[in-house]
């Protein structure tokens, strides 16, 4: 049995595989320019996620309207209906598409949160990068110091000259 919100449905379910999509690919852009230390790009490439975010979470609001209308088309009693489900209750074609576009978002969601993972390794490698070599031009070890030696006991930020050794190994 083919209806309309099932169709919908499949329209609403293939404009989130766009948006994935998209999002992967400005996340693949943004691991490049953390590697690469291109904070400006970085900072453009960040806006590009959050809108797509938000685009995305507005789709998922109106996929899940989809669910339940055409759950309730299709005569199923759940509360909150997933796209599996429906697909599994259509018969033909329909219901083949709507559960291979579910096959495409999980993939694609798992692609995510994979390459979100390494982003963040990547951002905490650069910041360490960075902390190390602040430390070291405040002539500090950075094996030996974290990050917190250089507050004071009530958590100010300890002020303390470059040292002239520093300066002049640098120079």
């Amino acid at each position: 049995m083919t209806t309309v919100p099932s169709q919908a449905l499949s329209e609403a379910l293939e404009g989130h595989i766009g948006l994935m999509r998209d999002l992967i690919e400005v996340t693949q852009q943004e691991y490049a320019q953390i590697i690469a230390f291109e904070h400006r790009e970085l900072s453009v490439s960040t806006e590009k996620k959050l809108s797509l975010l938000s685009q995305i979470e507005a789709n998922e609001v109106a996929i899940g309207e989809l669910l339940c209308l055409s759950a309730e088309k299709l005569g199923m009693e759940l509360e909150k209906p997933t796209a599996s489900q429906v697909a599994e209750a259509l018969s033909g074609a329909l219901g083949e598409k709507i559960a291979g576009q579910v096959t495409s978002l999980r993939s694609l969601t798992e692609s995510f949160r994979e390459l979100q993972a390494v982003c963040q390794l990547h951002a905490h490698r650069g910041l360490t990068v960075i902390r190390s070599y602040s430390a070291l031009l405040r002539g500090h070890d950075p094996d030996r110091f974290q990050s917190t030696d250089s507050y004071t006991s009530r958590g100010r930020v300890r002020r303390e000259s470059i040292p002239s050794k520093t300066v002049l190994r640098n120079a």
